[in-house]
């Protein structure tokens, strides 16, 4: 008697966390453009660490101009509405920017040794930001774009 009480307890609580999760998952205005816009940014990040690991740093204002258009599929995909949500998501997606600015303006200005400090910022907020989201939203890790690249 216990074990199926407890079996049904488990049962039930898995399904409010699944419910949750699609509850979350429908929540967003688009969330196919929220999937590609989390998987651009998670992959210019992965691209600028191994660029700037490697001294290619002429190739970093193309993949700012790509975080850029994931941002924009980002925001496309949360759409404009006023939520506790995006309250909680727009600090971070400016902290974002700002990291993406800062790399793009050391390497016009050439202070190179800014490069790794204004990609840890960037790389911390794209983490944050995607850790905000439901799992079924959230790029793979590893995982090439779902778009192709400039998707703008």
């Amino acid at each position: 008697m216990r074990r199926s009480a407890c079996v049904a307890s488990l049962l039930a609580a898995a399904g409010l966390l699944l419910a949750a999760a699609v509850c979350a998952q429908s929540a967003f205005r688009a969330p196919e453009s929220i999937r590609v816009g989390l998987s651009v940014m998670s992959q210019v990040v992965e691209n600028t660490g191994r660029l700037i690991a490697a001294g290619r740093y002429d190739q970093l204002p193309a993949e700012s101009n790509e975080f850029e258009a994931g941002m924009t599929a980002l925001e496309q995909g949360l759409g404009d509405q006023p939520s506790p949500f995006k309250t909680r998501i727009d600090p971070l997606l400016a902290r974002a920017r700002v990291a993406a600015s800062a790399m793009s303006e050391a390497v016009a200005s050439r202070r190179d040794s800014m490069l790794p400090v204004a990609h840890d910022q960037l790389a911390d907020a794209v983490r944050s930001i995607i850790a905000l989201f439901p799992e079924s939203l959230r790029p793979a890790a590893g995982a090439a774009p779902q778009a192709p690249r400039n998707i703008r």
